[in-house]
């Protein structure tokens, strides 16, 4: 199972096909919503359950929300690392699990899956100075979680300020946010390349996939 560290999220995911891989106990069917990072997609949380994930020799366990699709099979987010202590060494590329009383170390895998998609501008945009506008960008996939990069030709021709961020694709479509440093309007015309779209690779630090401004929170009682 694929699973990523995310110091963004504040809950713990899992999609359903990755759960039937799993130790898990009964279902909570409790649904809930999120906000994505672009502060206008939803993300929906079908139900909520236990699972047991053994690293190494250790054996761990986790509340996390179930899902239909993600980027990878699990996001472990900061309810797990709070509860094991995990330590990120980016610089030996090493993650440190810890329990009371055992500890494991794991490797970081850089590698990025090649799978990668161009994001186009939905329609006709203009962005006023000093302003950041939230943008439709449309993609050939039709649904997931992914990772947009901006096209270098598009923040260094037309000067504008696109970060990288985690975007969720609903019937091709998402949204990205763009910000105008000069004092000129910029026009951008339907069909420009914005940048792409990638999915992650199998253990990563990253940061932030989920808002922290949530609609509703996963209960926190995982004793």
């Amino acid at each position: 199972m694929k699973v990523m560290l995310d110091t963004g999220a504040t809950q713990s995911f899992i999609t359903k096909t990755a759960l039937t891989k799993t130790k898990h106990l009964p279902l909570n069917n409790n649904q809930q919503h999120y906000l994505m990072a672009d502060g206008y997609t939803t993300f929906k949380v079908v139900c909520l359950v236990k699972i047991f994930i053994d690293i190494n020799q250790i054996k761990t366990n986790i509340v996390v929300g179930v899902v239909d699709s993600l980027c990878t099979d699990c996001i472990l987010g900061m309810n797990f690392m709070n509860k094991y202590k995990v330590n990120i060494n980016n610089k030996n590329k090493q993650i440190e699990i810890y329990t009371s009383n055992n500890k494991t170390t794991i490797s970081m895998d850089d590698k990025i899956k090649d799978i990668i998609t161009p994001c186009h501008l939905l329609n006709n945009t203009c962005i006023y100075p000093y302003q950041e506008n939230t943008i439709k960008i449309t993609l050939r996939l039709a649904k997931g979680e992914l990772l947009f990069s901006p096209a270098h030709q598009f923040i260094h021709k037309e000067n504008l300020i696109t970060p990288r961020s985690f975007i969720s694709i609903v019937n091709h479509i998402a949204w990205i946010t763009v910000y105008n440093p000069t004092s000129r309007i910029r026009y951008l015309k339907s069909n420009t390349i914005i940048g792409t779209a990638s999915f992650i690779s199998s253990t990563n630090y990253i940061a932030t996939i989920f808002d922290s401004r949530t609609i509703e929170k996963i209960d926190e009682n995982q004793a």
